[in-house]
């Protein structure tokens, strides 16, 4: 009824050593080549399926229910179609077993394919998906990492960087700035000690009291306070022009 399949590649050459390898237990090969799109035809006295180069191939999906299966002559056939595929790059969802749906001596693995992804990324819902779904995996293989680390002397200092992504452990919005939130936040000081040298005068005009003195005594704490945030400010604005991003952040103690 059908003649041939075609599936698409981004990575044709990847692919093409793929199927070399995997198919070759079934008793099949590559029986010819294709220019214009480039591709490779695979069967054993004539092609039943084809792998060409594709600008926009259809991306790997289990839940698409789309999948291809191949004739083995035996069960070992199977078993070693297997390994060859897994050596070669693939991915398995489960050991090579019957699947009785399709029949009472179906044999089938359940493989996937390496693929290329391109410029395709996951969003944020795949991403959250897979850690909530693979916790304990990402946990292990976190911790192995830092023992590796440690074992070669990598953690030398205490920042780590990993694939050039930068990590901030708490990023407390109080402690992480921005040019324009440092800018706010300087107006908002030098209008905090204005009110408050003003409220002074007021208090140094009034008659010599206890509750003049500890007015006084009080403003002036809150004035040093902001001359000493503005300080730090001025600090963190020198910081701010000297990085990458001009994002600096200051540590937080948890």
């Amino acid at each position: 009824m059908i003649a041939h399949v075609s599936i698409g590649a981004r990575d044709i050459d990847r692919s093409k050593s793929f199927y070399d390898a995997a198919l070759e237990p079934l008793g099949y090969k590559c029986i010819r080549q294709a220019r214009t799109p480039i591709g490779y035809g695979y069967g054993r006295d004539s092609i039943a399926f084809w792998v060409v180069s594709a600008e926009r191939p259809v991306p790997a999906d289990e839940k698409s229910g789309l999948h291809f299966c191949f004739v083995a002559s035996t069960r070992a056939a199977v078993d070693a179609f297997h390994s060859a595929a897994m050596r070669a790059g693939g991915c398995d969802n489960g050991a090579p077993g019957l699947r009785v749906q399709y029949g009472p001596t179906t044999t089938r693995p359940l493989l996937s394919i390496p693929t290329d992804t391109g410029r395709r990324v996951p969003d944020h819902k795949t991403i959250a998906d897979f850690r909530k779904d693979n916790g304990l995996a990402i946990r292990q293989v976190c911790s192995r990492f830092v023992v590796l680390c440690r074992s070669t002397g990598l953690f030398a200092e205490a920042g780590v960087a990993i694939d050039g992504s930068k990590f901030k452990a708490v990023n407390n919005r109080d402690k992480n700035f921005t040019r324009a939130k440092m800018q706010r936040r300087m107006g908002q000081i030098e209008e905090s000690v204005a009110r408050y040298l003003h409220q002074l005068d007021s208090a140094d005009r009034q008659e010599p009291s206890l509750a003049r003195t500890t007015k006084s005594t009080r403003l002036k704490e809150k004035l040093a306070k902001l001359k000493e945030e503005m300080k730090r400010l001025k600090a963190l604005d020198v910081q701010m022009l000297a990085t990458p991003d001009q994002r600096p952040s200051t540590p937080s103690i948890i």
